[in-house]
């Protein structure tokens, strides 16, 4: 009998520790979002190191990236970050998971840039995709496309 209540109590133990283990780890799409969410300190902190570090670092990752005169794409991994004071506040992201090592991550941000020069600020809504694989184990950006989001 005290062998049987041992065998039942560990048993629950071990579904205890399971559970534990399963609740405290973050969950594939909180892993994901964890990119865009970097993606916006880093630019806002102007913390390069920061912004290289979600960015998968290969002639084959590519953007599309806002700019007043049009979309261009851009292939290959570009060192450094904005030339100029931008800060983004990220609203409503999503990932959807497309397999162990994919995901689609979209979000929007309100971007307030600051002109060097005046010190005037101009604020802009912006639309964020990102496309992300885990590599090496961790979440990379292999494709970014953002534009801003269009006024009436």
């Amino acid at each position: 009998m005290t062998k049987k209540i041992i065998q039942l109590l560990s048993i629950i133990l071990a579904i205890c520790f399971i559970c534990i283990g399963a609740a405290g780890a973050a969950s594939s799409e909180d892993e994901a979002i964890q990119v865009m969410e970097n993606f916006a300190k880093a630019i806002s902190t102007k913390n390069s190191e920061l912004l290289s570090s979600l960015y998968w670092h290969s002639p084959k990752t590519s953007y599309f990236a806002p700019s007043k005169d049009g979309a261009f794409l851009t292939q290959g991994w570009l060192e450094g970050g904005p030339g100029v004071d931008i800060s983004l506040s990220l609203h409503h992201p999503q990932a959807t998971i497309l397999s162990d090592n994919v995901a689609v991550l979209t979000g929007y941000h309100t971007a307030v840039v600051t002109d060097p020069e005046t010190k005037q600020q101009s604020t802009d809504l912006i639309r964020q995709t990102l496309v992300v694989q885990k590599i090496g184990g961790k979440w990379l950006i292999v494709h970014e496309h953002a534009s801003f989001l269009p006024t009436k």
